[in-house]
């Protein structure tokens, strides 16, 4: 999953380019007739003049848990002693973009 990212304000401008691998999880109730996915998503990106970022984000359901790392590139990492930072995600979607309910061999 290629990702571009270019945001502006005023006259600062930040670009990340990247891509993440994403597998595919899945898991079928044979009871209810319900399809339920998930998945996992593994990537690095590069902040231009900034910072490389790894990432790791676990989605399931409505649910996504995610961590990544920036480490330093710039001249902040001679303020924060070669250290980057741990940022960690948590998102909520509904409805699922992984449940889907079949009805016969379609799905509805």
């Amino acid at each position: 999953m290629p990702s571009i990212v270019y945001m502006k304000q005023g006259k600062a401008t930040e670009i990340i380019l990247g891509s993440a691998v994403r597998l595919m999880t899945k898991e079928t109730a044979t009871v209810k007739g319900i399809i339920r996915e998930g998945a996992l998503s593994i990537g690095g990106y590069y902040r231009f003049k900034d910072a490389f970022i790894v990432s790791i984000l676990f989605e399931s359901k409505t649910f996504a848990l995610g961590f990544s790392y920036d480490i330093n590139t710039s001249d902040l990492k001679l303020a924060t002693n070669k250290n980057g930072g741990l940022e960690v995600t948590l998102r909520y979607t509904t409805p699922s973009p992984f449940e889907y309910r079949r009805k016969g061999n379609s799905l509805l």
